[in-house]
């Protein structure tokens, strides 16, 4: 308890000396652009201590857990938004942390994939730099080293396993089931590998705890909680239609697969060198491993190549959002082959901080100059809000309501519409419409949108204010 302890204080040090890089992507997501999506565990959080969390509705991978429950935890501690998504920002660094840690590699060199995995993100803020904001699945890393850990210490004999099995089951189909898209099949192995015949063990587990699950959703519902499944998405009609699409055109299904990673400017890179790596490791595994063949490891690359399949049947753009686990596996191959070199090994961690120290020291002017436009535009856009009176009801589209119920601190109330205006309230708290959900969009005398374009398909509207990619229209 007292090593791990130490290790988390040293942890937070690491990353409070290099937290600029934390804030330019911060200021990109919330100063540069407004991407109110990173804005929900925060807001709700707010409502369950100040508001009511009745009208909520959830996105399919809910993120209650532990994302929203952190920020629940953090709330009463801190209101501030930044302070918020920094501890946040350290949690996301700090798993990576351990999930390296419990694939094996020494804490130095886990270390420096974490230290490696920020400054990367921080010159990506707009894709890989998506890991440290909230919601958008960082924690497959905290699942990961939880059944790298489970699957070492199982007891079928304790009572206490099978309850907590079941679970971090349950939780993950609640909050982050993605997980099982990424990582599913490492953990059959893994469980396999460990287990043998008694894997029907956490089969039934897993079971078990879908439809605790579906309990979960039902009970929530009955609180007037919303919650989006695949019943109100295409998710189903995508995958028949990708199904169809692989028995009678296998060759164009896999070549438009393929295509969208080696055309993709900011995978494709990655992927490369991915790629490259994978190609060594088999060498390695084949040739030159004298002892204990890293067959974990090898099973663990496949998750790239299984969520870029799934990504083109459910028909999503590749994103780092959703491939963590490329720039996590670039990152820790890389290292695995240092560790395996000893004149490598005894150096490298030292060279790589001072890299590390030089590469920010280098870096500061510049991102000190886009942290302080990131928060001019910020300022700016609620100035450009808070010229218009909060007693009068408004209609916008998805992106501005949560952004501005978070940084105003005028009571508004900001009715969410599509932008052929039928009502939308994707992922927030409809008892923030105060019931006038049900009016049409030209009840409203004025509005917000993020898309110009838009104005050209709402009735009567004039634009009146352009604040850093917001405008305000009034009728």
């Amino acid at each position: 308890m007292v090593k791990k302890t130490f290790q988390l204080l040293l942890l937070f040090g690491f990353f409070y000396v290099f937290e600029i890089h934390f804030q330019t992507i911060y200021e990109y997501h919330l100063g540069f652009v407004t991407n109110s999506d990173v804005l929900y565990p925060y807001l709700f959080a707010k409502d369950i201590w100040e508001g009511t969390i009745r009208g909520w509705n959830f996105p399919p991978s809910t993120c209650l857990f532990p994302d929203s429950l952190l920020n629940i935890l953090l709330f009463p501690i801190t209101k501030d938004v930044y302070r918020s998504f920094f501890l946040f920002g350290f949690y996301a660094f700090a798993i990576t942390f351990f999930a390296a840690r419990s694939l094996g590699l020494k804490n130095k060199n886990s270390l420096f994939l974490s230290l490696a995995f920020l400054l990367f993100a921080a010159e990506l803020p707009d894709s890989l730099g998506q890991y440290v904001m909230p919601s958008f699945h960082i924690s497959i890393f905290l699942f990961l080293a939880y059944f790298l850990y489970e699957s070492k210490h199982w007891n079928s004999k304790k009572p206490f396993h099978w309850f907590r099995m079941t679970l971090v089951f349950t939780l993950l189909w609640l909050s982050e089931y993605w997980f099982f898209v990424h990582l599913g099949f490492f953990v059959v192995w893994i469980f396999w590998k460990q287990m043998g015949k008694q894997i029907w063990i956490p089969t039934l587990l897993m079971l078990i705890g879908f439809f605790i699950t579906k309990s979960i959703q039902n009970y929530l519902r009955s609180l007037d909680i919303g919650m989006f499944t695949a019943k109100e998405l295409p998710t189903i009609e995508r995958i028949q239609t990708a199904t169809n699409l692989i028995f009678n055109d296998p060759i164009s299904f896999f070549t438009a697969t393929w295509q969208s990673i080696t055309q993709h400017p900011v995978l494709w890179p990655w992927f490369q060198t991915f790629l490259i790596l994978f190609v060594m490791l088999f060498i390695y595994a084949i040739w030159f491993a004298k002892t204990e063949k890293p067959k974990n490891l090898i099973v663990l690359c496949l998750s790239p190549f299984i969520t870029i399949f799934a990504l083109k049947v459910f028909q999503i753009e590749p994103n780092f959002r959703y491939l963590y686990i490329l720039a996590f596996l670039d990152l820790f191959l890389g290292l695995y082959f240092i560790s395996k070199i000893p004149l490598l090994r005894r150096s490298f961690p030292i060279i790589a901080f001072i890299g590390f120290v030089v590469f920010s020291a280098s870096k500061t002017h510049e991102r000190l100059e886009y942290i302080s436009t990131g928060e001019k535009k910020r300022k700016h856009r609620i100035q450009c809000l808070e010229t218009f009176d909060p007693k009068e009801p408004a209609s916008t589209t998805y992106w501005p309501t949560k952004y501005s119920y978070t940084f105003s601190k005028l009571p508004y109330t900001l009715v969410p519409y599509t932008k052929e205006g039928i009502y939308y309230p994707w992922v927030s708290n409809k008892h923030w419409d105060k019931g006038l959900g049900s009016k049409p969009m030209e009840f409203y005398s004025w509005g917000i949108t993020e898309t110009k374009e838009h104005l050209t398909l709402f009735p009567n509207v004039q634009l009146v204010k352009e604040c850093e990619g917001l405008y305000f229209y009034k009728r």
